[in-house]
């Protein structure tokens, strides 16, 4: 539905770092978010556990590298909604920090 599609974004966009809805333009029932992390990294531990996350948007897009096309049914509640945005926050916590460099000790 488009008030659950709006709330979903608003919620990623929110608790996620750097996370953007791309196109500045009213929505109707799907929504364009962009990641800092590896879309297909985020799908991979989201799918590990039974959620789905979402289409990315790169393989046909390439312009739209780390986008995921996000709806959110009327079959969906709040609390789903939060699930959701709990795990794409937790999995993209941890990518981050698997990503961050690692600072050289000196002798």
């Amino acid at each position: 539905s488009h008030a659950n599609t709006v709330k979903l974004a608003e919620k990623l966009v929110d608790k996620l770092d750097g996370a953007e809805q791309v196109f500045n333009r009213p929505l109707f029932h799907e929504v364009v978010i962009r990641l800092k992390q590896p879309v297909q990294d985020v799908l991979r531990a989201l799918s590990a556990q039974g959620i789905v996350g979402g289409y990315p948007l790169d393989e046909d897009y390439p312009e739209l590298e780390n986008c995921l096309l996000l709806c959110a049914t009327e079959t969906k509640t709040g609390t789903d909604i939060e699930t959701f945005v709990d795990a794409v926050e937790r999995i993209a916590g941890r990518l981050q920090k698997a990503a961050a460099p690692v600072k050289p000790k000196m002798a």
